[in-house]
């Protein structure tokens, strides 16, 4: 709380603290729907840039469960080597990741314009 109040000092600008608890897990919040419009500019975006993409209708969890409230929200998913996936193996190459960084940068330039 004393940073809290310190950044406010600082920055003449209101907290509002507002605690969201998952009652009753193992989840209780339902799947968040992504933004359908940011999907489209990214789809367009794996076009031009020339990356194969895939869309993924699953209902999505992680951050994105609680994102939606307040801003449209997409996840963009890269390889995992093997398929293995929140697990100390997990690996995904480099140049994937330069891939994912790309649609996200470009969904953003795009989103702000």
């Amino acid at each position: 709380m004393t940073e809290i109040k310190s950044i406010q000092k600082e920055t003449n600008v209101d907290i509002e603290l507002i605690e969201m608890a998952r009652i009753g897990y193992s989840n209780p919040t339902p799947p968040s729907v992504m933004s359908k419009e940011n999907v489209e500019i990214m789809k367009r975006i794996c076009d031009e840039l020339h990356y194969k993409h895939t869309i993924i209708n699953n209902g999505t969890g992680h951050d994105a469960m609680i994102m939606t409230d307040f801003a449209p929200t997409n996840l963009i998913y890269v390889p995992s080597k093997d398929g293995i996936s929140h697990h100390p193996d997990e690996w995904t190459d480099y140049e994937d990741l330069k891939k994912g960084i790309d649609v996200m940068m470009h969904l953003v330039y795009e989103i702000c314009k």
